[in-house]
Protein backbone atom coordinates (compact mmCIF):
# COMPACT_ATOMS: atom_id res chain seq x y z
CA UNK A 1 0.00 0.00 0.00
CA UNK A 2 1.37 3.41 -1.01
CA UNK A 3 1.71 5.74 1.99
CA UNK A 4 -0.05 9.08 1.80
CA UNK A 5 2.86 11.20 2.95
CA UNK A 6 6.36 11.35 4.41
CA UNK A 7 6.46 14.28 6.75
CA UNK A 8 5.16 17.24 4.81
CA UNK A 9 5.73 15.51 1.45
CA UNK A 10 2.51 14.29 -0.21
CA UNK A 11 3.02 11.03 -2.12
CA UNK A 12 1.83 11.04 -5.75
CA UNK A 13 2.84 7.53 -6.78
CA UNK A 14 5.55 4.90 -6.52
CA UNK A 15 8.21 5.13 -9.22
CA UNK A 16 10.76 2.55 -8.12
CA UNK A 17 10.98 -0.68 -6.16
CA UNK A 18 14.32 -2.29 -5.37
CA UNK A 19 15.49 -5.14 -3.21
CA UNK A 20 15.88 -2.99 -0.11
CA UNK A 21 13.99 0.21 -0.80
CA UNK A 22 11.39 2.17 -2.70
CA UNK A 23 11.26 5.55 -4.39
CA UNK A 24 8.13 7.68 -4.55
CA UNK A 25 7.24 10.77 -6.51
CA UNK A 26 5.89 13.34 -4.09
CA UNK A 27 4.78 16.96 -3.82
CA UNK A 28 6.48 19.47 -1.55
CA UNK A 29 3.78 22.03 -0.67
CA UNK A 30 6.23 24.29 1.13
CA UNK A 31 8.09 25.25 -2.05
CA UNK A 32 5.65 23.97 -4.69
CA UNK A 33 7.76 21.38 -6.48
CA UNK A 34 7.84 17.68 -7.26
CA UNK A 35 10.48 15.69 -5.38
CA UNK A 36 11.55 12.08 -5.03
CA UNK A 37 11.37 10.38 -1.66
CA UNK A 38 13.63 7.40 -1.08
CA UNK A 39 12.91 5.07 1.81
CA UNK A 40 13.94 1.66 3.10
CA UNK A 41 11.41 -1.14 2.95
CA UNK A 42 10.15 -1.58 6.48
CA UNK A 43 9.39 -5.26 5.87
CA UNK A 44 13.06 -6.10 5.35
CA UNK A 45 14.34 -4.20 8.37
CA UNK A 46 15.26 -6.11 11.48
CA UNK A 47 16.55 -4.96 14.81
CA UNK A 48 20.08 -5.67 13.58
CA UNK A 49 19.77 -4.06 10.11
CA UNK A 50 17.66 -1.00 10.88
CA UNK A 51 20.44 1.07 12.40
CA UNK A 52 22.86 0.25 9.55
CA UNK A 53 20.42 1.25 6.83
CA UNK A 54 19.47 4.44 8.62
CA UNK A 55 23.17 5.23 8.93
CA UNK A 56 23.47 4.79 5.18
CA UNK A 57 20.62 7.25 4.64
CA UNK A 58 22.29 9.83 6.86
CA UNK A 59 25.63 9.19 5.18
CA UNK A 60 24.07 9.77 1.76
CA UNK A 61 22.50 13.01 2.94
CA UNK A 62 25.82 14.13 4.41
CA UNK A 63 27.86 13.19 1.33
CA UNK A 64 25.60 14.33 -1.52
CA UNK A 65 24.04 17.17 0.48
CA UNK A 66 27.40 18.87 0.81
CA UNK A 67 28.03 18.84 -2.96
CA UNK A 68 26.83 21.40 -5.45
CA UNK A 69 27.37 20.25 -9.01
CA UNK A 70 25.02 19.83 -11.99
CA UNK A 71 26.16 16.21 -12.47
CA UNK A 72 25.33 15.18 -8.90
CA UNK A 73 21.82 14.63 -7.57
CA UNK A 74 20.74 17.20 -4.99
CA UNK A 75 19.53 16.22 -1.55
CA UNK A 76 16.78 18.47 -0.19
CA UNK A 77 15.80 16.95 3.14
CA UNK A 78 16.32 14.05 5.53
CA UNK A 79 13.62 12.46 7.66
CA UNK A 80 13.85 9.73 10.26
CA UNK A 81 13.63 6.95 7.67
CA UNK A 82 13.47 8.71 4.31
CA UNK A 83 15.55 10.91 2.04
CA UNK A 84 14.15 13.69 -0.15
CA UNK A 85 15.95 14.06 -3.47
CA UNK A 86 15.84 16.09 -6.64
CA UNK A 87 13.27 14.62 -9.04
CA UNK A 88 14.89 13.92 -12.40
CA UNK A 89 13.65 12.79 -15.79
CA UNK A 90 15.66 10.19 -17.58
CA UNK A 91 16.62 6.59 -17.98
CA UNK A 92 19.54 4.72 -16.61
CA UNK A 93 22.83 4.04 -18.29
CA UNK A 94 22.26 0.43 -17.32
CA UNK A 95 19.04 0.47 -19.31
CA UNK A 96 20.65 2.34 -22.20
CA UNK A 97 23.38 -0.28 -22.58
CA UNK A 98 20.84 -3.07 -22.18
CA UNK A 99 18.56 -1.61 -24.86
CA UNK A 100 21.13 -0.34 -27.35
CA UNK A 101 24.26 -2.34 -26.69
CA UNK A 102 27.71 -0.81 -26.85
CA UNK A 103 28.03 2.87 -27.70
CA UNK A 104 30.24 4.50 -30.31
CA UNK A 105 33.07 6.61 -28.82
CA UNK A 106 31.59 9.84 -30.18
CA UNK A 107 28.48 9.14 -28.13
CA UNK A 108 30.12 7.62 -25.07
CA UNK A 109 32.78 10.28 -24.51
CA UNK A 110 30.42 13.18 -23.71
CA UNK A 111 28.57 10.94 -21.25
CA UNK A 112 31.81 9.95 -19.55
CA UNK A 113 33.12 13.49 -19.50
CA UNK A 114 30.03 14.71 -17.67
CA UNK A 115 30.44 12.00 -15.09
CA UNK A 116 34.15 12.78 -14.76
CA UNK A 117 33.48 16.40 -13.84
CA UNK A 118 30.98 15.35 -11.19
CA UNK A 119 33.32 12.70 -9.77
CA UNK A 120 36.25 15.10 -9.62
CA UNK A 121 34.06 17.72 -7.93
CA UNK A 122 33.13 15.20 -5.23
CA UNK A 123 36.79 14.31 -4.74
CA UNK A 124 37.74 17.95 -4.30
CA UNK A 125 35.12 18.11 -1.55
CA UNK A 126 36.65 15.07 0.15
CA UNK A 127 33.93 12.59 -0.90
CA UNK A 128 34.75 9.22 -2.53
CA UNK A 129 31.61 7.69 -4.04
CA UNK A 130 32.75 4.02 -3.93
CA UNK A 131 29.79 2.67 -5.93
CA UNK A 132 30.01 4.18 -9.42
CA UNK A 133 28.16 1.94 -11.86
CA UNK A 134 25.64 2.31 -14.70
CA UNK A 135 22.77 1.76 -12.27
CA UNK A 136 23.78 4.83 -10.28
CA UNK A 137 23.80 7.38 -13.08
CA UNK A 138 20.78 8.99 -14.75
CA UNK A 139 20.61 10.22 -18.34
CA UNK A 140 18.37 13.25 -18.56
CA UNK A 141 16.48 14.29 -21.71
CA UNK A 142 18.74 17.32 -22.20
CA UNK A 143 21.85 15.14 -22.17
CA UNK A 144 23.00 15.99 -18.65
CA UNK A 145 24.14 13.26 -16.23
CA UNK A 146 23.29 12.84 -12.59
CA UNK A 147 25.49 10.72 -10.36
CA UNK A 148 23.44 9.19 -7.55
CA UNK A 149 23.50 6.87 -4.54
CA UNK A 150 26.13 8.19 -2.16
CA UNK A 151 24.88 5.69 0.42
CA UNK A 152 28.25 3.93 0.60
CA UNK A 153 30.34 7.04 0.02
CA UNK A 154 33.34 7.68 2.21
CA UNK A 155 33.79 11.16 3.59
CA UNK A 156 37.35 12.04 4.59
CA UNK A 157 36.25 12.80 8.15
CA UNK A 158 34.20 9.60 8.44
CA UNK A 159 35.18 6.02 9.24
CA UNK A 160 31.70 4.48 9.33
CA UNK A 161 32.39 1.35 7.29
CA UNK A 162 32.80 -1.75 9.40
CA UNK A 163 36.15 -3.48 9.01
CA UNK A 164 35.92 -6.38 6.59
CA UNK A 165 32.54 -5.32 5.21
CA UNK A 166 32.23 -4.95 1.43
CA UNK A 167 29.90 -2.17 0.39
CA UNK A 168 29.46 -1.68 -3.34
CA UNK A 169 29.17 -3.73 -6.53
CA UNK A 170 32.15 -6.12 -7.02
CA UNK A 171 32.09 -5.92 -10.85
CA UNK A 172 32.81 -2.18 -10.64
CA UNK A 173 34.92 -2.06 -7.48
CA UNK A 174 38.66 -1.45 -7.38
CA UNK A 175 40.84 -4.30 -6.08
CA UNK A 176 41.87 -2.37 -2.96
CA UNK A 177 38.21 -1.77 -2.15
CA UNK A 178 37.39 -5.47 -2.34
CA UNK A 179 40.46 -6.27 -0.23
CA UNK A 180 39.38 -3.82 2.45
CA UNK A 181 42.43 -1.63 1.92
CA UNK A 182 42.80 2.14 1.94
CA UNK A 183 40.28 3.76 -0.40
CA UNK A 184 41.28 6.90 -2.27
CA UNK A 185 39.78 8.89 -5.12
CA UNK A 186 41.58 6.59 -7.58
CA UNK A 187 39.15 3.82 -6.64
CA UNK A 188 36.40 5.95 -8.22
CA UNK A 189 38.57 6.55 -11.30
CA UNK A 190 38.89 2.76 -11.59
CA UNK A 191 35.10 2.31 -11.31
CA UNK A 192 34.49 5.00 -13.94
CA UNK A 193 36.91 3.15 -16.24
CA UNK A 194 34.91 -0.07 -15.75
CA UNK A 195 31.74 1.84 -16.69
CA UNK A 196 33.51 3.27 -19.75
CA UNK A 197 34.72 -0.20 -20.78
CA UNK A 198 31.16 -1.52 -20.61
CA UNK A 199 29.80 1.43 -22.58
CA UNK A 200 32.31 0.94 -25.38
CA UNK A 201 32.27 -2.87 -25.54
CA UNK A 202 28.86 -3.82 -24.16
CA UNK A 203 30.42 -5.91 -21.36
CA UNK A 204 32.26 -5.15 -18.11
CA UNK A 205 35.94 -6.15 -18.11
CA UNK A 206 35.55 -8.61 -15.24
CA UNK A 207 32.43 -10.75 -15.50
CA UNK A 208 31.55 -14.11 -14.01
CA UNK A 209 28.74 -16.47 -13.17
CA UNK A 210 29.22 -15.95 -9.44
CA UNK A 211 30.41 -13.16 -7.18
CA UNK A 212 33.39 -15.33 -6.25
CA UNK A 213 34.48 -15.54 -9.91
CA UNK A 214 34.08 -11.78 -10.36
CA UNK A 215 36.10 -10.99 -7.25
CA UNK A 216 38.89 -13.38 -8.25
CA UNK A 217 39.19 -11.80 -11.70
CA UNK A 218 39.16 -8.25 -10.33
CA UNK A 219 41.89 -9.15 -7.84
CA UNK A 220 44.16 -11.32 -9.99
CA UNK A 221 43.52 -11.14 -13.74
CA UNK A 222 44.73 -8.33 -16.03
CA UNK A 223 41.98 -6.36 -17.76
CA UNK A 224 41.20 -7.61 -21.27
CA UNK A 225 42.04 -5.16 -24.08
CA UNK A 226 38.77 -3.47 -25.09
CA UNK A 227 39.62 -3.90 -28.77
CA UNK A 228 39.33 -7.65 -28.27
CA UNK A 229 35.60 -7.07 -27.79
CA UNK A 230 35.22 -4.11 -30.16
CA UNK A 231 37.83 -4.00 -32.92
CA UNK A 232 36.50 -0.66 -34.16
CA UNK A 233 37.94 1.16 -31.14
CA UNK A 234 41.19 3.14 -31.54
CA UNK A 235 44.33 1.15 -30.87
CA UNK A 236 45.35 3.52 -28.10
CA UNK A 237 42.36 2.50 -26.00
CA UNK A 238 44.04 -0.77 -25.01
CA UNK A 239 46.85 1.16 -23.31
CA UNK A 240 44.50 3.73 -21.76
CA UNK A 241 42.32 1.07 -20.15
CA UNK A 242 45.35 -0.96 -19.07
CA UNK A 243 46.45 2.07 -17.06
CA UNK A 244 43.00 3.04 -15.81
CA UNK A 245 42.30 -0.51 -14.57
CA UNK A 246 45.71 -1.10 -13.02
CA UNK A 247 45.69 -3.14 -9.80
CA UNK A 248 48.04 -0.61 -8.18
CA UNK A 249 46.17 2.69 -7.55
CA UNK A 250 49.39 4.70 -8.03
CA UNK A 251 49.61 3.52 -11.65
CA UNK A 252 46.12 4.81 -12.57
CA UNK A 253 45.09 8.24 -13.79
CA UNK A 254 45.06 10.77 -10.98
CA UNK A 255 41.64 12.21 -11.83
CA UNK A 256 38.54 11.12 -13.72
CA UNK A 257 38.90 13.95 -16.22
CA UNK A 258 42.45 12.90 -17.08
CA UNK A 259 41.16 9.42 -17.90
CA UNK A 260 38.41 10.74 -20.19
CA UNK A 261 40.84 13.17 -21.84
CA UNK A 262 43.16 10.25 -22.64
CA UNK A 263 40.29 8.50 -24.42
CA UNK A 264 39.48 11.52 -26.57
CA UNK A 265 41.97 11.14 -29.41
CA UNK A 266 40.44 13.98 -31.44
CA UNK A 267 40.79 16.52 -28.64
CA UNK A 268 43.49 19.03 -29.54
CA UNK A 269 42.90 21.47 -26.71
CA UNK A 270 41.53 21.29 -23.20
CA UNK A 271 38.45 23.11 -22.01
CA UNK A 272 37.40 23.25 -18.41
CA UNK A 273 34.43 24.84 -16.69
CA UNK A 274 34.82 25.43 -13.00
CA UNK A 275 32.15 23.53 -11.05
CA UNK A 276 32.13 26.35 -8.52
CA UNK A 277 31.46 28.97 -11.18
CA UNK A 278 27.77 28.45 -11.91
CA UNK A 279 26.28 31.74 -10.70
CA UNK A 280 22.89 32.59 -12.18
CA UNK A 281 21.99 36.19 -12.85
CA UNK A 282 19.34 37.58 -10.46
CA UNK A 283 15.89 36.75 -11.71
CA UNK A 284 17.18 34.83 -14.72
CA UNK A 285 16.80 31.08 -15.08
CA UNK A 286 19.95 29.49 -16.44
CA UNK A 287 21.10 25.94 -17.09
CA UNK A 288 22.80 24.49 -14.03
CA UNK A 289 25.24 22.50 -16.11
CA UNK A 290 27.70 24.20 -18.46
CA UNK A 291 28.48 22.13 -21.52
CA UNK A 292 31.99 21.42 -22.77
CA UNK A 293 32.01 20.05 -26.29
CA UNK A 294 34.86 19.90 -28.76
CA UNK A 295 34.24 21.46 -32.20
CA UNK A 296 34.48 18.02 -33.81
CA UNK A 297 31.85 16.60 -31.50
CA UNK A 298 29.68 19.69 -31.72
CA UNK A 299 28.90 18.75 -35.32
CA UNK A 300 28.48 15.07 -34.50
CA UNK A 301 26.31 15.36 -31.42
CA UNK A 302 22.59 14.94 -31.97
CA UNK A 303 20.18 16.86 -29.70
CA UNK A 304 18.76 14.83 -26.85
CA UNK A 305 15.17 13.70 -27.30
CA UNK A 306 12.99 14.48 -24.28
CA UNK A 307 10.22 12.25 -23.12
CA UNK A 308 11.44 9.80 -20.50
CA UNK A 309 9.78 9.49 -17.13
CA UNK A 310 11.35 11.37 -14.24
CA UNK A 311 13.14 9.40 -11.55
CA UNK A 312 15.23 10.49 -8.63
CA UNK A 313 16.56 7.19 -7.45
CA UNK A 314 19.86 7.12 -5.67
CA UNK A 315 20.50 3.55 -6.72
CA UNK A 316 18.17 1.45 -4.52
CA UNK A 317 18.58 -2.29 -5.20
CA UNK A 318 17.61 -3.26 -8.73
CA UNK A 319 16.39 0.24 -9.57
CA UNK A 320 18.94 1.59 -12.05
CA UNK A 321 19.71 5.26 -12.47
CA UNK A 322 22.27 6.45 -15.01
CA UNK A 323 23.80 9.27 -16.98
CA UNK A 324 24.61 11.00 -20.22
CA UNK A 325 27.42 13.54 -20.08
CA UNK A 326 26.97 17.26 -19.98
CA UNK A 327 30.61 17.86 -20.73
CA UNK A 328 32.56 16.61 -23.68
CA UNK A 329 35.75 18.72 -23.37
CA UNK A 330 34.99 21.86 -25.25
CA UNK A 331 37.91 23.20 -27.21
CA UNK A 332 38.38 26.53 -28.83
CA UNK A 333 41.12 25.74 -31.30
CA UNK A 334 40.48 23.99 -34.58
CA UNK A 335 42.35 20.86 -35.43
CA UNK A 336 44.94 21.32 -38.15
CA UNK A 337 44.14 19.82 -41.51
CA UNK A 338 46.41 18.01 -43.86
CA UNK A 339 46.17 18.08 -47.69
CA UNK A 340 47.57 15.08 -49.47
CA UNK A 341 48.58 14.97 -53.13
CA UNK A 342 46.17 12.93 -55.25
CA UNK A 343 47.42 9.51 -56.38
CA UNK A 344 48.98 9.03 -59.80
CA UNK A 345 46.62 8.15 -62.64
CA UNK A 346 47.99 5.28 -64.78
CA UNK A 347 47.27 5.32 -68.51
CA UNK A 348 48.43 2.13 -70.22
CA UNK A 349 52.22 2.32 -70.33
CA UNK A 350 52.37 5.93 -69.25
CA UNK A 351 51.81 7.70 -65.92
CA UNK A 352 50.54 11.22 -65.41
CA UNK A 353 50.85 12.58 -61.87
CA UNK A 354 48.50 15.47 -61.10
CA UNK A 355 49.83 18.32 -59.03
CA UNK A 356 48.24 18.75 -55.60
CA UNK A 357 45.70 21.54 -55.32
CA UNK A 358 46.77 24.16 -52.76
CA UNK A 359 44.53 24.35 -49.69
CA UNK A 360 42.62 27.52 -48.96
CA UNK A 361 45.15 28.50 -46.29
CA UNK A 362 48.23 28.05 -48.43
CA UNK A 363 49.76 31.16 -49.96
CA UNK A 364 51.44 30.32 -53.22
CA UNK A 365 51.16 31.84 -56.69
CA UNK A 366 49.03 30.09 -59.23
CA UNK A 367 50.99 28.11 -61.83
CA UNK A 368 49.69 28.17 -65.41
CA UNK A 369 48.86 24.72 -66.77
CA UNK A 370 51.43 23.16 -69.09
CA UNK A 371 50.93 23.52 -72.80
CA UNK A 372 49.09 20.57 -74.33
CA UNK A 373 51.33 17.95 -75.85
CA UNK A 374 50.60 15.69 -78.76
CA UNK A 375 52.40 12.81 -77.07
CA UNK A 376 52.40 11.39 -73.59
CA UNK A 377 55.89 10.92 -72.23
CA UNK A 378 56.90 7.53 -70.95
CA UNK A 379 56.54 7.05 -67.24
CA UNK A 380 59.59 7.70 -65.09
CA UNK A 381 60.15 6.24 -61.70
CA UNK A 382 59.16 8.79 -59.07
CA UNK A 383 61.87 10.59 -57.16
CA UNK A 384 62.18 9.27 -53.63
CA UNK A 385 60.70 11.58 -50.98
CA UNK A 386 63.33 13.30 -48.87
CA UNK A 387 63.74 11.80 -45.40
CA UNK A 388 62.36 14.23 -42.82
CA UNK A 389 64.85 15.38 -40.20
CA UNK A 390 64.64 13.60 -36.84
CA UNK A 391 62.50 15.18 -34.14
CA UNK A 392 64.50 17.01 -31.48
CA UNK A 393 63.37 17.18 -27.86
CA UNK A 394 61.76 20.55 -27.17
CA UNK A 395 60.95 21.14 -30.83
CA UNK A 396 57.67 23.01 -31.46
CA UNK A 397 55.44 20.81 -33.61
CA UNK A 398 51.89 20.88 -34.88
CA UNK A 399 49.40 18.55 -33.30
CA UNK A 400 48.41 15.80 -35.69
CA UNK A 401 47.79 12.08 -35.93
CA UNK A 402 51.46 11.36 -35.30
CA UNK A 403 51.61 13.42 -32.11
CA UNK A 404 50.42 12.23 -28.72
CA UNK A 405 48.73 15.27 -27.16
CA UNK A 406 49.61 16.46 -23.66
CA UNK A 407 47.47 15.39 -20.70
CA UNK A 408 46.95 17.60 -17.66
CA UNK A 409 48.13 15.78 -14.52
CA UNK A 410 48.18 18.60 -11.96
CA UNK A 411 46.16 21.73 -11.32
CA UNK A 412 42.55 22.74 -10.88
CA UNK A 413 40.18 25.16 -12.63
CA UNK A 414 40.16 28.70 -11.27
CA UNK A 415 37.74 29.32 -8.39
CA UNK A 416 35.15 32.03 -8.74
CA UNK A 417 36.73 35.23 -7.36
CA UNK A 418 34.83 36.95 -4.56
CA UNK A 419 35.19 40.30 -6.33
CA UNK A 420 33.56 38.86 -9.47
CA UNK A 421 30.85 37.19 -7.41
CA UNK A 422 29.93 40.46 -5.69
CA UNK A 423 29.66 42.22 -9.05
CA UNK A 424 27.90 39.36 -10.81
CA UNK A 425 30.63 39.15 -13.46
CA UNK A 426 30.34 36.17 -15.79
CA UNK A 427 31.74 35.07 -19.13
CA UNK A 428 34.22 32.83 -20.93
CA UNK A 429 37.98 33.13 -20.81
CA UNK A 430 40.11 31.39 -23.43
CA UNK A 431 43.85 31.12 -22.94
CA UNK A 432 46.35 30.16 -25.63
CA UNK A 433 49.64 28.70 -24.49
CA UNK A 434 52.53 26.48 -25.42
CA UNK A 435 52.97 23.32 -23.35
CA UNK A 436 56.70 22.72 -23.36
CA UNK A 437 58.64 19.49 -23.26
CA UNK A 438 58.67 19.52 -19.44
CA UNK A 439 54.87 19.80 -19.28
CA UNK A 440 54.81 23.45 -18.20
CA UNK A 441 52.43 25.97 -19.80
CA UNK A 442 54.33 28.92 -21.24
CA UNK A 443 53.60 32.03 -23.32
CA UNK A 444 50.08 32.37 -21.90
CA UNK A 445 47.85 34.77 -23.76
CA UNK A 446 44.16 35.59 -23.21
CA UNK A 447 42.41 35.44 -26.58
CA UNK A 448 38.84 35.60 -25.24
CA UNK A 449 38.30 37.90 -22.27
CA UNK A 450 35.61 38.17 -19.59
CA UNK A 451 37.15 41.14 -17.84
CA UNK A 452 40.36 41.62 -15.85
CA UNK A 453 39.14 39.95 -12.65
CA UNK A 454 38.18 36.65 -14.26
CA UNK A 455 41.02 36.77 -16.79
CA UNK A 456 43.64 37.03 -14.05
CA UNK A 457 42.00 34.30 -11.97
CA UNK A 458 42.15 31.86 -14.89
CA UNK A 459 45.71 32.84 -15.84
CA UNK A 460 46.84 32.34 -12.25
CA UNK A 461 45.27 28.88 -12.17
CA UNK A 462 46.68 27.81 -15.56
CA UNK A 463 50.18 28.80 -14.48
CA UNK A 464 50.02 26.09 -11.81
CA UNK A 465 48.99 23.33 -14.23
CA UNK A 466 51.37 20.58 -15.18
CA UNK A 467 51.01 18.23 -18.14
CA UNK A 468 52.36 14.94 -19.31
CA UNK A 469 54.13 16.51 -22.33
CA UNK A 470 53.23 15.82 -25.92
CA UNK A 471 55.35 13.31 -27.79
CA UNK A 472 56.27 12.77 -31.42
CA UNK A 473 58.18 9.64 -32.40
CA UNK A 474 58.60 9.03 -28.68
CA UNK A 475 60.34 12.39 -28.18
CA UNK A 476 58.94 15.06 -25.85
CA UNK A 477 58.00 18.14 -27.83
CA UNK A 478 56.30 21.51 -27.48
CA UNK A 479 52.76 22.06 -28.79
CA UNK A 480 50.27 24.89 -28.87
CA UNK A 481 47.35 24.31 -26.52
CA UNK A 482 44.20 26.10 -25.48
CA UNK A 483 42.18 26.17 -22.26
CA UNK A 484 38.72 27.63 -21.82
CA UNK A 485 36.83 28.28 -18.60
CA UNK A 486 33.28 29.57 -18.36
CA UNK A 487 31.61 31.33 -15.45
CA UNK A 488 27.83 31.35 -15.67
Amino acid sequence: MVPERFGRYEVIDEIGDGAMGRVFRAWDPAVGRVVAVKTVKTEVLTRDTRDEFLKRFRREAQAAGGLNHPAIVRVFDLGDDYLVLEYIEGRTLHRLIRDEGRLAPQRALPLLAGLAEGVDHAHRAGVVHRDIKPANVMIQPDGQPKLMDFGVARIESSVMTTAGQILGSPSYMAPEQIAGGTITSRADVYSLAVVAFEMLTGLPPFAGDTITQVIYRVMHEPPPPPRRLNAALPERYDDVFSRALAKNPAERFATALEFVTALDLKELDLALTSPESSVPAPGVAVEDAPTLVSPARRAEAAPATPGWSRLALAGVGALAVAALGWMGLRAGARAPSWTAAPPPVTLAAATVTPSPTPSATEDRPATPPPAPSSRVKAARPPNPSPTPPPVVEGQLVELGPDVTPPVRVEGEPAPYPDAARRRGVRGTITVDMIVDETGRPTELQVVESAGPILDEAVLEAVRTWRFEPARKDGVRVKVRWRARQTYR
